[in-house]
């Protein structure tokens, strides 16, 4: 993932991260535990988060403390400088499904998707030994169609 990103005040930082996902200000401070008018101020500049704040804004937005608090480190703690890195963007309703199970769970949203990812290939590997064993193959579902 690149670090292209602002590297200007921590208000910037979080607002263009928030929008990045598609959320409104409502939405993140719910899931930080805040009210909007709080999250509004820290993204104006107004007011300054308290360390542990900073903790939870960058654990619901996905991305390192550190980078959020002073835009210079990893913006996330797996982070792997590699422009020709091939990443699939998610979609809102598949970060809100992520961001629900870290909530519930009480796990960062990097370990709900160290957890989804370990299952999915978990589910691929039993997959395709059971088809070596049957001989056929396994196949991508096909999509409905809906016109």
């Amino acid at each position: 993932m690149s670090t292209n990103l602002p590297r200007e005040s921590l208000g910037d930082r979080i607002r263009h991260i928030r929008s990045a996902r598609g959320w409104s200000q409502a939405h993140l401070a719910e899931l930080v535990g805040m009210k909007k008018a709080q999250l509004s101020r820290y993204e104006v500049g107004a007011s300054a988060p308290r360390p542990e704040v900073v903790h939870r804004i960058a654990s619901a937005l996905g991305v390192s403390q550190a980078w959020l608090a002073d835009g210079e480190a990893p913006i996330n703690d797996h982070e792997i400088p590699d422009e020709k890195a091939k990443t699939v963007p998610l979609t809102p309703k598949a970060m809100d499904t992520l961001f629900a199970l870290a909530t519930k769970t009480g796990l960062s949203i990097t370990e709900v998707i160290e957890l989804a990812l370990k299952d999915a290939l978990q589910r691929a590997r039993t997959a395709e030994s059971a088809a070596k064993n049957s001989g056929v193959m396994p196949t991508r579902p096909k999509r409905s169609t809906k016109t």
